[in-house]
């Protein structure tokens, strides 16, 4: 949550809050066994968007789960181009959740992510409520 969402949670509440200081990671509510038999207590997954399973799909098979690019209700082609820009000291980018919709992942994606064997997450994008609402009862 962004510094102003949170000054607006606060509301007429203006006493300063002291951020707690953690100097130790938190101990694991539990372990679970990894995908090689190990006991974990952390999950490796990518970054949705960056990595396409069905190009690469040895890849995705040794993460604990996949993320998809984000899913909007409707078929959308993104950002017109250019859409990344070289700077002095890294890129930006800005695609635009370029993607083919709900309808057309369930019926060409989904099922051949599925045979990945990997659980899978799906990143879910929108402009409302109901958007969001609609994707996930899918």
């Amino acid at each position: 949550m962004r510094l102003r969402g949170l000054l607006r949670l606060r509301g007429r509440d203006r006493r300063p809050h002291a951020t707690p200081l953690r100097r130790r990671a938190r101990p694991a509510s539990g372990t679970r066994r990894g995908r090689r038999g190990d006991d974990v207590s952390v999950s490796i997954l990518n970054a949705s968007g960056c990595l396409d399973a069905l190009a690469a799909p040895h890849v995705a098979r040794t993460l604990d789960a996949f993320v998809t690019k984000t899913i909007t209700p409707e078929p959308r082609e993104g950002n017109p181009v250019p859409r990344i820009a070289e700077t002095e000291h890294g890129m930006l980018n800005s695609i635009g959740l370029q993607g083919p919709g709900i309808d057309a992942f369930c019926e060409h994606n989904l099922p051949a992510l599925l045979a990945l064997g990997v659980p899978i997450w799906v990143s879910v994008g929108g402009f409302s409520a109901s958007d969001y609402a609609s994707i996930c009862a899918r």
